[in-house]
């Protein structure tokens, strides 16, 4: 998930913890429960593995199409990176615009005409993204299955369906979404309908060592070099 689908209300994080233990704990439940709890199941195995991506380091290519309701198509190449470190560093970059976070710091950047512009703000506090997909499901709004086995970019790929039964799409997820982690936690694959269309992404080069060469690349067209680790 992008930092951007990240931000989740504190009830979804909340009942993510809530909902899933009281799930897994019940014993001899009738069908169902089973079914709910087999749900739940799957909620916490997809908001494990994106979750443990925050511990890993790596970078992920991804080849982009955006498909509007009329039928148009747009393509793109985006990229995004996650560093495990003392201060870890967290960026999404794509359509001449990029979004950083770094420590306490975010950064929203674009760029106009040839100059880069930065809005930097202070991130107050952070959602896990497991929560996301965990609350969504354990608090009703959303159905979830399993995917099919299937390798991408040469990584095997956990695969999981989302789809709305009720209020409204959440950010990152939309009205229906595909979501596929590798088992280390790094994103795969991601194709959210939402009611603009379809976006979606996949995977065609993944790096798990992660140098300030490869973060220069990134950061730079911004006038962000200060953010890549020297050491």
């Amino acid at each position: 998930m992008s930092i951007l689908g990240r931000r989740v209300a504190a009830a979804i994080a909340g009942a993510l913890l809530l909902f899933i233990p009281l799930a897994c704990g019940s014993s001899n439940p009738p069908s169902s429960s089973s079914s709910t709890a087999a749900a739940h199941a799957l909620a916490q195995e997809l908001a494990a593995l994106a979750n443990r991506g925050l511990g890993a380091t790596w970078m992920v290519t991804f080849d982009f199409t955006r498909t509007t309701n009329s039928g148009s198509t747009l393509h793109d190449t985006v990229a995004a990176a996650h560093v495990a470190a003392r201060v870890p560093i967290d960026i999404d970059s794509g359509f001449g615009s990029l979004v950083a976070a770094v420590g306490t710091r975010r950064y929203s950047c674009t760029i106009v005409g040839d100059d880069p512009q930065c809005i930097q703000t202070a991130v107050t506090g952070t959602t896990r993204p497991g929560a996301v997909y965990g609350g969504s499901v354990v608090g009703g709004r959303y159905t979830i299955t399993r995917g099919p086995a299937q390798a991408i970019a040469g990584v095997a790929a956990h695969c999981f369906f989302l789809k709305l039964r009720s209020g409204d799409p959440v950010s990152g997820i939309g009205f229906s979404s595909e979501q596929c982690y590798s088992s280390e936690g790094v994103p795969l694959r991601s194709r959210i309908q939402s009611s603009a269309g379809v976006d979606e992404r996949s995977a065609h080069v993944v790096t798990r060592t992660v140098g300030r060469a490869q973060l220069l690349a990134l950061l730079s067209p911004y006038g962000l070099q200060r953010l890549a680790p020297t050491g």
